[in-house]
């Protein structure tokens, strides 16, 4: 199977807010796994091991059965960039978000996986964020706040 059909069995997964056991045997077993949420205080967070990432699509619910994905690969990296956009039901407020999930895959195995929420914020704040990650020398970004499992799932509820 190639690297973008790996991709797109996880994200496809994911996309129906469904149980992901299924489909833990497309991620190496020491995936290294971070979120980047940019804007005036940036916060990245990272995990390894495939429970931070069931965790995390696991506390958005529902709301990743809104997202539109393309994929675009290069050797080894998949980009799903996607878009969401919704509408609340009670203040009819509606939310509109670019985003990526970056992959790497390795050996038929998703290794790393990084989500970059508000795509726009993190592309604007580039050199922001480039100087982050230069400071705490981190190749996948900068990580501004560490924290379990549990306080991530607290995170993105």
């Amino acid at each position: 199977m190639d690297n973008t059909a790996i991709v797109k069995r996880l994200v496809d997964r994911i996309l129906l807010a469904a149980e992901l056991d299924p489909v833990l045997h497309l991620l190496a077993d020491d995936l290294s796994f971070k979120v980047a949420i940019p804007g005036a205080m940036p916060i990245c967070f990272a995990d390894s091991g495939k429970q931070g990432m069931v965790d995390y699509f696991k506390a958005l619910g529902g709301i990743v059965t809104f997202w539109r994905v393309e994929d675009f690969a290069q050797g080894e990296h998949v980009i799903a960039v996607g878009k969401e956009r919704f509408t609340t039901r009670d203040c009819a407020l509606t939310a509109d978000s670019d985003f990526a999930l970056v992959f790497d895959v390795r050996d038929e195995l998703i290794t790393k996986l990084l989500v970059v929420e508000d795509l726009t914020s993190f592309i604007e704040d580039g050199n922001q964020v480039l100087q982050l990650a230069k400071r705490l020398q981190d190749p996948l970004g900068p990580t501004v706040y560490r924290n379990s499992r549990a306080e991530a799932a607290v995170m993105m509820a």
